[in-house]
């Protein structure tokens, strides 16, 4: 076969040609699995980092609530929500807007990092960048520059999304 053949499904088509109909459909629900316990471990992630975050006083008490288990129920609720009601969006939108937050929270990451070295000086670290302040926000500025453009360039509809909601 050759690169092209290589679209939605193929690994499937593959499956079937090298081993028949039922390692076609052991593919498909191996690959039916896998997804579902990567985005269930990404879920528990998130929704634990909430809580933990909740009980920081950090956010809102509401997402430290637990349930019978331990489990951080109201954080798994709202990820669950939001995961539905991206569900509707088509994959472009979902995408962008992914890629959008992303960038936000690099900035803000980025950000944090010369906050800290300017509040915190002397606090232990792990490691440490054997530059002074002033090279790492030089260091940094082509990476923020970057950001920013990409945050800048995104559609309205990375920022809204309002066509798609309402839909909803």
């Amino acid at each position: 076969s050759s690169r092209s053949d290589w679209v939605t499904g193929y690994l499937t088509a593959a499956a079937a040609a090298i081993g028949g109909q039922w390692l076609a459909r052991w593919t498909v629900a191996a690959a039916a699995v896998s997804n579902l316990a990567m985005y269930e471990a990404e879920m528990s992630a998130d929704s634990l980092g909430l809580a933990g975050m909740a009980e920081r006083g950090l956010v809102p008490e509401i997402f430290a609530v637990r349930g019978k288990y331990g489990a951080p129920t109201v954080p798994l609720a709202v990820g669950s929500a939001i995961a539905l009601a991206g569900g509707f969006l088509p994959l472009e939108e979902i995408v962008e807007m992914t890629n959008l937050l992303y960038c936000v929270s690099l900035v803000i990451e980025l950000a944090a990092f010369i906050r800290l070295r300017v509040s915190q000086p002397k606090l232990d670290r792990p490691y440490r960048i054997p530059l002074s302040t002033f090279w790492c926000v030089i260091m940094l500025v082509p990476a923020n520059i970057l950001l920013i453009v990409m945050i800048a360039l995104a559609s309205w509809k990375s920022y809204a999304g309002k066509p798609y909601i309402a839909r909803i």
